[in-house]
């Protein structure tokens, strides 16, 4: 009770301090990081400061900071702002309209669980709540977005690591459409809090059926599994969801493993993404390569928990995931990651790390020929100057970051050999 009426409080004061900013209609510049209604040299500092990583700027500091629009801090913001104090570029308001043209997704580093922040265009989706004990951060963290209400919330299945923080934020947060979750529950006390907080709102879960489809904002959110809930595992009952800006688009598989995918390849769902939400936190039985083939993200992110008790991700996913060319970011390494789309770019930033190796290869040598001309039985020719993957059917130059394992290379002297044999161009070596 207490922590519930904590929360009231605050979401009371934040009403009223966003009350009294609307009351006072100040404008706002782009670059004016201190409120005060005026761009100056201070101001060029902070986001200096920032773009070289000694700050970190989130919510509405980081969107007024972002001078050019890209979704990134540069010195180039800084550069502007300055030019702008002295009055060698006009200062840039920012409208109401262009607050709400966003659409952004907030990978929240919970640790060894899910929790994802979608906005568009003012609306809100969240998917899953990480821990019991991710709650209160994950709270803190909305607050931190100006976040006063939801609109939608998917739990994507029961666990705990996925269901568990939802009962503190329902207890903070309205929830304005939908909540949904699959059909198959749990009696776990998280799970039953979860629960509880649902009907305190007044409202019931929703079981979406597979093509179900609602708008965020100018975004699409189409419900793809699961197809059915006939599983022993728990885990193949997540939702899976497929969100749509313009010509970007991101697959959430919450926890599903390789039957569920098997069955949503069979059932002819359109996989195909930019980015993927990679599923089971990086598990050997999840992101299985036909699944994989469908998807060829350009981008996967992992939610994951520092020396993790269960070895995730593990190198199985993280070698199919370097052999499809996705370049990978993980919240054990860099924290909390934000994608921003324009509806075609699509900009990554991190909470930390946000050039580290994540998916780190030492390419294996080639077997050894048994003669100058003729290689060992059941070894591959070795002494072509590209590299193929049988899986993926990428070609690969001998230097490229995401050369397959030794057993699922084939070797090509010829780019046009490959382009004949139906293999297309690694997105990363450009080897054509």
């Amino acid at each position: 009770m207490k922590n519930k009426i904590f929360r009231i409080i605050s979401i009371v004061m934040t009403l009223v301090i966003l009350l009294t900013a609307n009351v006072s209609a100040a404008p706002i510049y782009l670059g004016d990081m201190d409120g005060n209604s005026r761009v100056e040299a201070s101001d060029a500092r902070t986001i200096l400061r920032a773009a070289v990583g000694l700050d970190t700027l989130t919510g509405d500091k980081n969107r007024i900071a972002d001078t050019d629009r890209d979704g990134t801090l540069s010195s180039n913001d800084a550069r502007t702002t300055l030019r702008m104090s002295v009055g060698l570029t006009e200062w840039i308001m920012l409208s109401d309209e262009a607050e709400k043209n966003i659409f952004e997704i907030h990978f929240i580093d919970v640790g060894q669980a899910d929790c994802a922040l979608v906005l568009c265009d003012g609306d809100t989706l969240l998917i899953d709540g990480g821990n019991t004990g991710d709650g209160d951060d994950i709270v803190s963290y909305l607050y931190a977005e100006n976040i006063t209400e939801l609109d939608y919330v998917i739990c994507t299945h029961a666990h705990e690591d996925h269901v568990g923080g939802l009962a503190d934020v329902l207890d903070s947060f309205t929830v304005t459409e939908e909540i949904f979750a699959p059909a198959t529950g749990a009696t776990t006390k998280c799970y039953t809090n979860f629960i509880t907080e649902v009907k305190e709102q007044n409202k019931e879960i929703s079981v979406p059926e597979a093509s179900y489809t609602f708008s965020l904002g100018e975004s699409t959110v189409e419900i793809l599994g699961p197809v059915t809930e006939d599983y022993k595992d728990i885990n193949n009952t997540s939702i899976v969801t497929k969100i749509t800006y313009g010509e970007s688009t991101f697959l959430f598989t919450g926890d599903m493993e390789r039957e569920a995918e098997e069955d949503l390849l069979e059932a002819g769902a359109e996989l195909k993404a930019d980015v993927l939400k990679v599923g089971h936190h990086g598990s050997e039985n999840s992101t299985t390569y036909p699944f994989l083939r469908e998807v060829m993200p350009e981008i996967a992110v992992i939610s994951v928990g520092v020396d993790n008790d269960y070895g995730h991700p593990t190198e199985a996913a993280l070698s199919r995931l370097r052999d499809a060319s996705a370049t990978v970011y993980r919240t054990d390494i860099q924290g909390h990651i934000i994608l921003k789309s324009d509806g075609q770019n699509i900009t990554v930033t991190t909470q930390k790390n946000q050039d580290a190796e994540t998916n780190p290869t030492i390419p294996s040598a080639p077997d050894k020929p048994a003669s100058p001309t003729e290689p060992a039985p059941g070894t591959p020719d070795s002494t072509g100057e590209y590299i193929g993957n049988i899986n993926s059917k990428k070609l690969h130059v001998p230097t490229c970051s995401s050369l397959p394992k030794e057993e699922n290379r084939i070797y090509f002297a010829t780019t046009e050999a490959a382009k004949n044999a139906g293999y297309t161009a690694c997105s990363r070596c450009k080897p054509f």
